[in-house]
């Protein structure tokens, strides 16, 4: 039988989820700001240039607390194993510190490339116009390749797929309400299926909505299990 999660391993899992709902919303707002993001990913370059010139610091600074964001999914994976550990879901565990570690892979690759490539390629597009052809092609390719595919395809599978696990997961144990992990279920579906979007056509834009909807209600899940945990702890002092 499980013993009962150690405070420690409530803490810190708390303390994980919360980060990581910080580290989603302030990049967030800060881009949305000086970025118009994220509306600013699919515009042409010359105004994600002149933004990026605009609001450098800014955009940077941004960026740099979403790839933290990223980087918190290895940690966070590894103690929701320790806190959700039963002898019957070691394997679903261990995939969700794949997943995790996917998700960490996949965004950190579509994040960076704002923080160290777009401050050399903006320097170049306005110093040298003679290139601006040629950094508009760079921009695009790192766009589509490095932010799209990579970023935002790959990262929104893997984390739609981990936010899945994950909502199964609470559905089969006893440390958190269930219909968080209902709720979970829903919203990883949700994420995963937005990739849609980067198909392109008609459906681009619904899909894209979709997508910014769920990442929002998953932020809020995330508060809303560490609200959970704290209250349980009360309960059971």
């Amino acid at each position: 039988m499980k013993n009962s999660p150690t405070e420690s391993q409530r803490h810190n899992l708390m303390a994980l989820l919360l980060i990581e709902a910080a580290a989603v919303t302030v990049p967030v707002a800060i881009l949305g700001k000086y970025f118009n993001f994220p509306d600013i990913l699919r515009e042409p370059a010359i105004k994600a240039f002149e933004l990026f010139r605009a609001n450098q610091s800014q955009i940077v600074a941004g960026y740099y607390v979403f790839m933290l964001s990223a980087l918190v999914f290895i940690p966070l994976s590894y103690a929701l194993k320790k806190f959700l550990a039963t002898q019957n879901n070691a394997q679903a565990l261990r995939a969700l510190t794949v997943l995790g570690s996917a998700v960490t892979i996949f965004q950190s690759i579509g994040f960076i490339r704002w923080i160290f490539t777009m401050p050399f390629l903006t320097d170049i597009y306005f110093t040298q116009p003679a290139h601006r052809p040629t950094v508009e092609i760079v921009y695009e390719t790192l766009n589509r390749y490095a932010g799209m595919s990579i970023g935002e395809h790959l990262g929104f599978l893997a984390m739609g797929s981990w936010t899945i696990l994950l909502g199964v997961l609470i559905l089969n144990g006893k440390e958190i309400k269930k219909w968080l992990g209902v709720v979970g279920i829903l919203i990883g579906s949700f994420i995963a299926v937005s990739v849609a979007e980067h198909f392109g056509g008609a459906w681009a834009g619904f899909f894209g909505t979709i997508n910014f909807a769920a990442n929002t209600f998953w932020v809020f899940w995330l508060l809303a299990i560490a609200l959970n945990i704290y209250l349980k702890r009360g309960k059971q002092e």
